[in-house]
């Protein structure tokens, strides 16, 4: 039987104004770590739910303020949802540094330089296939990555990028780079191309949460 957290205010809902007690079957049951304010428990319930809504699973939203906590309400996918429990909490964090040790690199830039992500095809001269995330900086940020890359070019001084403090890639800088694009290179197949471009166009969760409890259909088999 499922429950609901009682809630001060009314829960913030998905595209899915559509659903109804009868599409609910499932839940995830997140608790913040740390103090945090009615307003940030709603900017996480937000974000929570826009990472929802990316997976194209229906759900409602529901916060707790007296005991920090937001409750996800949804009907099950057996794909969809586990990649949501899998992911949900995650920060997120994409940072451009200047070095390869992470400890004593310079950061650069972070998620709010990023204008967009994507996937872009390479076909090589035997006719396979290549596949590069290519990162788009904002107007500012632009501005700051040329700096950057005018100083390290011809340097072994690496712009190292890191996601969720785990290394992506370390390129060295060949020359000033003033278009303000980044291109991500490795041994990427199109799904995890795709991954890592959804994963840097995310909106960061700027909160420490854990998942609590959840419970999902097959739960109840």
């Amino acid at each position: 039987m499922l429950y609901y957290l009682r809630a001060k205010k009314e829960s913030m809902t998905s595209s899915s104004e559509l659903v109804s007690q009868n599409f609910i079957d499932s839940y995830i049951l997140l608790s913040a770590n740390e103090e945090i304010s009615d307003s940030e428990l709603d900017e996480a319930a937000r974000i929570f739910g826009k990472r929802t809504d990316a997976l194209q699973i229906l759900y409602r939203t529901y916060v707790d303020y007296d005991s920090d906590s937001i409750r996800i309400d949804f009907k099950y996918d057996d794909s969809s949802a586990e990649k949501l429990l899998e992911t949900i909490t995650d920060k997120n964090i994409i940072e451009f540094r200047k070095g390869r040790d992470y400890s004593s690199s310079e950061l650069i830039l972070e998620n709010d330089a990023i204008a967009k992500s994507e996937v872009m095809t390479m076909f090589k001269e035997d006719g396979t296939q290549d596949f590069i995330v290519s990162v788009e900086f904002n107007d500012e940020a632009s501005i700051v990555f040329a700096d950057v890359t005018e100083e390290l070019a011809g340097t072994d001084i690496s712009i190292s990028i890191w996601f969720n403090s785990e290394l992506i890639s370390a390129p060295l800088v060949l020359a000033k780079i003033d278009t303000g694009l980044s291109n991500i290179t490795g041994q990427f197949d199109l799904e995890s191309a795709s991954e890592l471009a959804e994963k840097i166009n995310s909106e960061p969760l700027k909160y420490d949460f854990s998942v609590a409890k959840h419970e999902f259909k097959t739960a109840y088999n």
